[in-house]
């Protein structure tokens, strides 16, 4: 009766795929017409449990190993008809399998199912052709992380951007929805990065702010949210719990580049993972105390001494950044330092050694 009722109740839910209820339904045929001619072979035939139930199996299986077939009427009478249902039965099992797969694979490809992934990428509004590339620099640093994409604009991901990774996942969803952020799993991920609608206009950054807002409420412990600014004079309209990014970043550079040669080139250099060193940001902890000219002076000595590349780029106090600190500023609890270094720099055993020079 309790099988029979909640076949019922996931019969009368629209949105349960019918392929898993059908699979269910004649899962629960095989298992009580399996029980049934297993007591009905134990007593008609006289022998074990174990062996009625080995019968059984051999049966609906059609593997029939023979090793001892039925000696009553009563007893090849049931293996017939137990046959021939187990038969149909299996079909129907292994059809509907074939069909979930199929079906569990297409919700996938057109961003039906919830992201999979945990301590990964969130991004809202897909970019166009810069994805490829914010991808690759992703990966290159953390080549086994999760990356979904939100966007209701798209019916599925273009190829050029399923190929790039394995681990990369599309949900197809509204802002306006709830369940567009709790199948995107926010509170799972660690970094969600909302690009505006339309990078032309600065009225998308209204829009980006909205979305901006309603991202904040599913956010958890440490996932930061990183937001694409079209104009700067915007930024008022934004929660000061999320992270700018100008989106005309490309023509500041132009500026600077018209400004002072190779400055916009070495920018580009440092902000790419796939080339050379990159800006980290750290935080210090035995070097508290020290003058911001300490530091790095004492950089230099321990950079050759571990033959390892470094430089002080900037002094971060409060979120504030100052990038030509004076030499008197002291790093304290408050202060974080970024840096330029390579990817497997290690700060700790840096810092260490910053602190046992003398």
């Amino acid at each position: 009766m309790f099988i029979r009722w909640l076949l019922i109740k996931i019969r009368n839910k629209d949105d349960f795929p019918q392929a898993i209820i059908t699979l269910l339904e004649f899962l629960t045929y095989l298992i009580i017409i399996s029980i049934l001619f297993t007591v009905g072979l134990k007593f008609t035939e006289n022998i074990s449990w174990n062996e009625a139930l080995w019968q059984v199996w051999q049966t609906s299986t059609t593997i029939g190993y023979g090793n001892q077939p039925a000696q009553t009427i009563a007893g090849r009478s049931i293996t017939m008809i137990f046959g021939l249902l187990a038969v149909a039965i299996l079909g129907v099992v292994v059809s509907s399998s074939v069909d979930l797969k199929l079906l569990l694979a297409e919700k996938r490809r057109f961003g039906m199912s919830e992201n999979p992934h945990k301590n990964g990428y969130v991004i809202f509004n897909y970019p166009g052709e810069n994805m490829c590339l914010f991808i690759e620099e992703i990966i290159s640093i953390e080549p086994n992380v999760g990356i979904c994409i939100v966007d209701s604009r798209l019916d599925q991901l273009p190829s050029t951007i399923t190929n790039l990774h394995k681990k990369i996942h599309f949900i197809k969803g509204y802002s306006h929805e709830k369940s567009t952020y709790e199948r995107a799993a926010i509170k799972e991920n660690k970094k969600v990065v909302i690009f505006p609608i339309d990078v032309t206009s600065p009225e998308s950054d209204l829009a980006t702010s909205r979305l901006v807002d309603l991202v904040l409420r599913f956010v958890k412990g440490k996932t930061s949210v990183i937001y694409h600014l079209i104009d700067p004079r915007n930024k008022w309209i934004f929660n000061e719990n999320a992270i700018a990014v100008l989106q005309n970043l490309e023509m500041l550079a132009t500026v600077q580049e018209c400004q002072d040669a190779h400055s916009s080139t070495i920018i580009q250099s440092i902000l790419m993972n796939t080339k050379g060193a990159n800006t980290q940001t750290v935080q210090p902890k035995l070097i508290i105390g020290h003058t911001w000219g300490e530091f790095v002076s004492k950089s230099i000595n321990v950079s050759k001494k571990l033959n390892v590349p470094f430089n002080p780029l900037a002094l971060i106090h409060k979120k504030e950044i100052d990038a030509c600190p004076d030499f008197s500023k002291v790093i304290n609890n408050e202060t974080q330092l970024s840096i330029i270094a390579h990817n497997k720099f290690d700060w700790n055993a840096f810092e260490k050694e910053l602190n046992e020079l003398k």
